[in-house]
Parts: structure tokens; sequence; C-alpha cells
């Protein structure tokens, strides 16, 4: 069996101590489970429409933001940590990669055509009819250096985040520069600055 477990420890002394656990599944049906939840229930559909054209990847998830009424719920859209909620740095980019890791591990193919759908539309892709602009891909795309949005050695990088205010918002909301998560400072600015790494070289592998 597997669920919680609560041990109790009795000493010489007459005193006792407590120890919870939780006991998994086997482990096949663990990654079984890990792999139905990245492809099912945290993925976020392509036909989403997110401003930011973060659908077809999976998105962090909040099981407490849910009611219990089984509508779909628990994606976290909107977080004071731009990385978290913009699908890259370690917190962002690693449901993705865990998705990817379980295919690469124990594959079947559903889920490994989200990781197609991934790649496609959200990694390497666009999707003007459910986002907005400035239209950006996760990763830098070599048409971007073409059309002068990108210079040449950003190809291939991944942005800091693609959760960002655009610098042509409503009249009166602050500029890019000045616009803050709420958690942190935060240049939004500097989004697309992946080939100047923060945290050295691996700020901008590919997740």
């Amino acid at each position: 069996g597997y669920g919680e477990v609560r041990l109790r420890v009795g000493f010489s002394d007459g005193s006792e101590a407590l120890a919870h656990y939780y006991i998994l599944p086997p482990f096949e049906r663990q990654v079984a489970a890990l792999g139905a939840h990245l492809a099912d229930v945290a993925w976020l559909p392509r036909e989403y429409p997110d401003p930011f054209g973060r659908s077809a990847s999976v998105m962090p998830w909040d099981r407490s933001i849910c009611p219990y009424s089984g509508e779909p719920c628990g994606h976290v859209l909107n977080d004071a940590r731009a990385y978290d909620a913009g699908l890259s740095d370690d917190a962002g980019g690693g449901n993705p990669l865990c998705l990817a890791a379980k295919v690469r591990a124990a594959p079947t193919a559903h889920e490994a055509s989200r990781v197609d759908e991934y790649i496609r539309w959200t990694l390497y892709g666009v999707k003007p009819d459910t986002a907005s602009p400035p239209l950006k891909s996760l990763q830098i795309r070599e048409e971007e250096v073409a059309a002068g949005e990108a210079d040449a050695e950003s190809v291939d990088g991944v942005r800091m985040t693609m959760f960002y205010y655009n610098c042509s918002g409503p009249k009166g909301a602050p500029p890019c520069s000045d616009a803050s998560s709420g958690h942190f400072a935060w240049r939004y600015s500097e989004a697309d600055k992946c080939h100047k790494p923060f945290g050295g070289p691996t700020w901008c592998m590919t997740e």
C-alpha cells in the first residue's frame, strides 16, 4: 500500500516519539503518475488564449487553488516570480524538462506528442491566434535575427522569461524598465538578454 503512515516509538524511559512518513507507490507506478500529471493535468492546451504565448506547455500547478467541483483549475499563470510563470530558469523550465526526461526514460506515444507540441509551438514557435504581440518563443529563433529583433549570438538562447509586460501598454502604465513583478524588482526589458548570462554559462542552457 501507500499513503500517510505514523510510527510511534516507545523508549525505555517511558517517553515516546512520533515519525510521520508518506509511502510512495511502486516506482514504475509513481513515474507513470508523474507523466500523466504533466501531460494531462498541468498541461496548458495549445488553444488556451494566453497573451504571453505560454500555451502548449507544462505550467506550474497549485492544487490548493482548486475547488472541489472538478472544474479545470490549478495552473499558476500569474506569479510575482517572473521565472516560475515564465517557463524559464530552474523553476519555470523544470516542468517541461521533467516531462521530456520522463518520456526519455519511460515513453508513451501521448506524452511524446506533448513534448513535440511544446517544441513546435512554445520552445521554437509563436501562436498569433492565441497570443498577443510581441509574439515570442521561449528559445530565440533565427527568424528573429533576420527581422532585426535579436543579434546572431543569441540564436538558440533561452529567454529569461516569457512572462513580461508589453512596453506599449495602456496609458499611465509603468514603462517596462520600471515595472516590478511585486516580489522583487525586475526589468522586463532584460528578458531578451539571454546571451549575457547572469548566473554563469548555464543561465541560457536549453531547458
